[in-house]
């Protein structure tokens, strides 16, 4: 018997922003938060989601940890634009950032 079958493996960047940028996130408390804000963008249309090619995983991946440090060295709103250059996104940006 020929059975066919469908496999798909899609890695997603979703990138977001929170408005509140005063208080910094503690590590200890970012598990929760994690959790939080997984059940926060069910039932959002506010963030952008990118595929991520399997041999730039490790790569995005490593970006991803080390996002505190990307963002003392660039804007969110500089670095979100740019992941939208690279993706070819058309985006009016009083909407994207408003």
């Amino acid at each position: 018997k020929n059975m066919a079958s469908s496999l798909v493996k899609i890695d997603i960047h979703l990138v977001f922003h929170v408005k509140s940028t005063g208080i910094p996130m503690r590590k200890e408390d970012l598990p929760r938060i994690f959790q939080y804000i997984g059940g926060v963008i069910k039932g959002m249309d506010g963030y952008g989601a990118f595929s991520v090619s399997p041999s730039l995983l490790d790569k995005t991946i490593n970006y991803i940890r080390k996002q505190e440090e990307h963002h003392r060295k660039r804007s969110f709103h500089d670095e979100y634009k740019s992941f939208l250059k690279r993706y070819n996104i058309s985006y009016d940006e009083k909407y994207v950032f408003g």
